[in-house]
């Protein structure tokens, strides 16, 4: 009791409260440095699932996206990957003691996007991702004034329906020279397929469009291509939409006789020889058929059928390889009119004959000395880019089928092109199913870790055990320079 002892307990109590307010200062700095770590560890566990995207849809198509290939419910597989990447990117092993140590409690699935998603339009961003990069700005607005009349463009009023000329086209009729590639007799097997879950309208601008047709040509094949495994005609596929490779085939081959026919038309309209040729058998033939008011619609006939002809032998040099320039030279044109010398007045006609007289004075040559064209010869197109054809205007197979689909319905190309991508991949990958192939998804979690330092919290006095950190992370799966 002699012994004073104030200088003790005022120095420990001050010490006490020193120590208090340090653990707490540390505590919550430490809290702040949690919560940066799981800032990072979120997005790092994030790109840990998009480091596992399907290398299959990567290498073949260039699409990015997470697949769960085996498993039933995709979802929850995405889920339970995304919590196991994020508990070894907040507990590491590390050795000594680690500081910002936390354990996940909860994790849950916000959104998750897909390929089909907007009507497919996340699968467009990837398409224009993947041609944007191959593409210079200078190049992208060239295209753009380039295509801007294309959007308004369509084939002329003809007043007639090519219908029926058009039943005609098969199979024999088109492809039936010694040196073409056998026709495919492949079957679609499918009981469901992508484009079935689509609706609703998909807006693409011009250069958009033309990038698309462009990414089409490049991933897909064509007759001229020589697939023979699966789907065979896959661009056919995607401008027809039928069962099988030979109704695709025939089915795109009378959309480009159609849009070869408008072009032939209007050329035969513009050229004064060839428009004298036809108005010269159509009098005779309108006189012929005792209605000379008809003059000038048997005359439409004739020119109709004329280019319906050349359209056709178009076609065949086409499929053979050959190129055909959008706007032919006449001394290019394989149809031409033989003009009758006298005989035709002598006939008695009927309309139900006109098809077969167009036919009759409708003649092939190599040479035409009446017209003084001489034909030339006929180049093959092959290694030939779109550009290249585009730039010098002799036009191959693949360039009529650009056209072709960038007039097709957006959204209807998108889905069959969906379609393309399910049927090639689920033949090695049978599991593959493309509307759960995952191009985003938004994740929110939650995690705890113990205090320290200090058993309070930022505000003195209050308690807590364990510490808890909600979070959320949004990704989108759209990195064109990912190489794993």
């Amino acid at each position: 009791m002699k012994n004073k002892g104030s200088i003790t307990v005022f120095l420990c109590l001050c010490m006490i409260v020193c120590i208090g307010v340090t653990g707490v200062m540390l505590e919550t700095a430490r809290m702040y440095g949690c919560q940066s770590v799981l800032s990072m560890a979120k997005q790092t566990a994030a790109q840990s699932i998009e480091a596992a995207y399907n290398r299959a849809l990567w290498q073949k198509y260039e699409l990015l996206a997470w697949d769960g290939q085996l498993e039933s419910d995709r979802q929850q597989t995405l889920k339970e990957a995304y919590q196991q990447w994020l508990a070894g990117e907040l507990h590491p092993s590390t050795y000594g003691l680690y500081l910002y140590g936390m354990s996940v409690e909860d994790v849950w699935l916000q959104q998750y996007d897909t390929l089909l998603d907007e009507n497919g339009r996340y699968l467009l961003e990837q398409m224009l991702d993947a041609e944007e990069s191959r593409y210079s700005v200078v190049l992208l607005r060239l295209l753009e004034d380039t295509l801007s009349f294309l959007p308004s463009m369509s084939l002329p009023e003809l007043g007639i329906s090519l219908d029926k000329w058009l039943e005609r086209l098969t199979i024999h009729k088109l492809f039936a020279d010694e040196e073409q590639e056998p026709v495919s007799d492949y079957r679609l097997h499918a009981d469901c397929l992508p484009s079935q879950m689509l609706s609703g309208v998909l807006q693409e601008t011009a250069v958009e469009k033309a990038l698309v047709c462009d990414y089409i040509l490049r991933h897909c094949a064509s007759y001229t291509d020589h697939k023979t495994e699966q789907l065979c005609y896959e661009v056919e596929y995607i401008l027809g939409g039928k069962e099988t490779d030979s109704l695709n085939l025939v089915s795109a081959a009378r959309k480009l006789i159609k849009l070869r026919t408008g072009i032939n038309f209007i050329q035969i309209l513009s050229e004064e020889e060839m428009h004298t040729a036809a108005e010269l058998l159509g009098t005779m033939i309108a006189t012929c058929l005792t209605i000379p008011e008809a003059e000038e619609l048997v005359t439409f006939l004739v020119e109709v059928g004329w280019a319906y002809k050349e359209a056709v032998r178009d076609a065949q040099d086409l499929y053979q390889g050959r190129y055909v320039a959008l706007q032919k030279e006449p001394g290019e044109w394989h149809i031409w009119i033989h003009l009758p010398k006298g005989e035709l007045s002598k006939k008695k006609v009927t309309l139900a004959d006109l098809n077969d007289m167009l036919g009759e004075y409708f003649k092939e040559s190599t040479t035409d000395v009446d017209m003084g064209h001489n034909m030339q010869e006929v180049e093959y197109s092959s290694n030939r880019t779109i550009l290249n054809c585009l730039q010098d205007g002799n036009w191959n197979y693949e360039c009529y089928l650009f056209l072709l689909l960038y007039l097709q319905d957006n959204s209807i190309q998108m889905g069959r092109m969906m379609d393309v991508i399910q049927l090639e991949l689920s033949a090695e990958y049978p599991a593959f199913w493309l509307p759960d192939c995952c191009v985003g998804f938004s994740m929110g979690m939650r995690t705890s870790f113990r205090p320290v330092f200090s058993a309070f919290s930022g505000q003195i006095g209050i308690w807590a055990g364990r510490r808890q950190l909600t979070d959320v992370v949004t990704i989108r799966f759209s990195d064109r320079y990912v190489y794993f």
